[in-house]
Order: structure tokens, then C-alpha cells, then sequence
């Protein structure tokens, strides 16, 4: 797919190659990605409920928009770039601005536009009377993303000079992203243990149990970032000079940092936007977990990036950023 991107821009300039690339990311960001995971989402949701009760939904739902970072990242990997693990830890930032700044405020805007004053003075009543529920995943979510970051810098701290190799960095690397993750779930543990009401009581009008529609929504995901990291390679090679004078020699991974990053962190900001809407106390708890819980399983599939990442090193398998 990259080499005939790659022919394509020969073929017909850089004008209408960049119209493209632009139509692709639009499709790729508004509608392939965010209702692929949609359907996986509210699927998951549901079996997570049948099989482990109704306090696994929140960790599922905020958990579940979270594969299209790791889709992103093994599909990546699979394209001999390790570059795509910045994608999970770009999107801790992503997340942050997202949940806690955009999704509000285009709740608020939405019933405005339709008329509902009466809901946002009872949204804005809500999340002064939660103020210590906000801060708790405001806090979480800045713990995740410190750990995240500490992991990009040691990534990055190798890269400028030469190519991915077996090292003790990648250990260490691992190491900060464990030690995020088991501080999240300790913090996680406290909140269940005070606020039981908050994942026991959540709204599942919009839950199934369908195996099809979650395997068709994986299905859509994986495609979308295979053609997502196709157009970063194939940008990668088009635009080497433009891009190095903007990101320097590690293109591919600040890609996946910054544009990356925001185009797999759409699903969460509209699964925060649907449950915000939805004005109770247990939801505003999901739409607030899209960005702590999605942090937290970010850590996660940057630890298991980064352990495989070690383990095809090792096994001499050569991988470039």
C-alpha cells in the first residue's frame, strides 16, 4: 500500500496528492475510526456486562476506543516500524485536552443549539457537585500521562543517532510504563471501594452482545490504521526534508505522536460527548473515564509494544523507527 501511494504522488504531483491525503484522514477521523469503534464499543460493553457483571462496563467501554492505538501500533510494528508505539503514548495528551476541554464544551454548545437550557444548567450543577470525581480522573489522567511521557523521552533519547537495537533502554522503558500501570490500578481500586454507585448504576440502554458487530467493528479499525500508517510512510518517503526540518530525523514516530495520537483518540471523545449527555452522576463517570481508563489501557499497550519490541529485538528481527 505505501509504495503505491508512493507511485501515486509521482504520478500525479503534490497538489492532488495532499487533496487526497487530506479526504483519507477526514474519512479516517470522522467516520471510518470512530464508528468502527463504536460498534465495538457498545458490543463489548454488553458481553462485558453478561459474563462479568456491570461493574466491567466502564473499564470495557473506555478500554474498548482504545484499540484503534493499538491496531495502529501492530500494524505498525508489523511494517517493520517501531515508531507506531508513540501512538498509545502520544494519545495520554490527546485524551487530557479532548475529554476534559472539548467534549464539555461541545455538550454544552449542542443543547444550546437545540434549545435545552434546562440540561446544560443540570450538566454544569453535575460536575460542580462531582468536582472531586473530576479531579480524581483529572489526576489520574495526569499520572498516566507522565509515565507515558517519561517512556517517549527514553525512546526518543536513542533515536536521534541511531537505529532501534536491543538495550537496556527498552527495559527501562518498560519498567516506567509497569510502574504507571500499577499506580492507576491502586488509585482505581480506591474509587470502586468509595463510589460503588458510580459503576453499578450506569446507563446500558445502548449495550448488545453481538460477537458479529464486534468482530465487523475490529475488522473496520484494523483496516483504518493499516491505511492510517500507510500514508505516514508513504509521507515519510514523499516529504522527507520538509518533515525532518519539522519533527528532525524521527518522522514516523512524531507522526504517530501528534497526528496519530489525536486521530485514534476520536472514539474517546465521542463516547465522553455521549455519556456527558447523558446527566447522570454514573455516566459522567464513564465520560471522565474515556480519558483516565483510556490513559491507563494506553499504558498498557504501550508496555506490551515495548515488551515486543524487546522480544523481536532479541530475537535479532530488525526493526526501523
Amino acid at each position: 500500500m505505501t509504495e503505491l501511494l508512493i507511485q501515486l504522488h509521482a504520478g500525479v504531483g503534490d497538489t492532488p496528492f495532499i487533496l487526497l491525503s487530506l479526504i483519507v484522514m477526514v474519512i479516517l477521523c470522522f467516520l471510518a475510526i470512530p464508528y468502527s469503534t463504536d460498534w465495538m464499543t457498545n458490543s463489548a460493553a454488553g458481553l462485558a456486562g453478561k459474563y462479568f457483571g456491570p461493574r466491567s462496563r466502564s473499564l470495557v467501554i473506555n478500554g474498548s476506543t482504545n484499540n484503534p492505538e493499538a491496531a495502529s501500533m501492530a500494524v505498525g510494528m508489523a511494517m517493520g516500524r517501531v515508531g507506531g508505539i508513540a501512538n498509545p503514548l502520544g494519545s495520554l495528551f490527546a485524551n487530557i485536552y479532548l475529554m476534559f476541554l472539548i467534549a464539555p464544551v461541545v455538550v454544552l454548545l449542542k443543547f444550546l443549539v437545540v434549545g435545552r437550557f434546562r440540561d446544560c444548567l443540570i450538566l454544569l450543577r453535575l460536575m460542580r457537585y462531582e468536582w472531586k470525581l473530576m479531579l480524581f480522573h483529572l489526576l489520574a489522567s495526569a499520572v498516566t500521562f507522565v509515565f507515558g511521557y517519561i517512556a517517549m523521552m527514553l525512546m526518543l533519547s536513542k533515536g536521534q543517532d541511531q537505529p532501534p537495537q536491543l538495550s537496556n533502554m527498552i527495559l527501562l522503558m518498560g519498567g516506567v510504563l509497569a510502574i504507571g500501570i500499577i499506580v492507576f490500578l491502586l488509585v482505581d481500586a480506591w474509587l470502586k471501594r468509595r463510589r460503588p454507585e458510580l459503576f453499578d448504576d450506569m446507563s446500558d440502554d445502548d449495550h448488545n452482545e453481538s460477537w458479529l458487530q464486534f468482530g465487523a467493528g475490529t475488522l473496520g479499525v484494523i483496516a483504518s490504521t493499516f491505511l492510517l500508517n500507510a500514508f505516514f510512510l508513504a509521507w515519510t518517503d514523499v516529504y522527507t526534508a520538509t518533515l525532518e526540518g519539522v519533527f528532525g530525523v524521527l518522522i514516523f514516530v512524531w507522526l504517530h505522536w501528534f497526528v496519530g495520537a489525536l486521530v485514534t483518540s476520536l472514539p474517546e471523545l465521542l463516547v465522553a460527548i455521549k455519556y456527558f449527555e447523558k446527566l447522570t452522576a454514573p455516566d459522567l463517570n464513564v465520560a471522565l473515564g474515556s480519558v483516565s481508563y483510556s490513559n491507563f489501557v494506553n499504558l498498557v499497550i504501550g508496555l506490551l509494544g515495548v515488551t515486543a519490541w524487546y522480544g523481536m529485538a532479541y530475537a535479532g528481527v530488525h526493526l526501523d523507527w
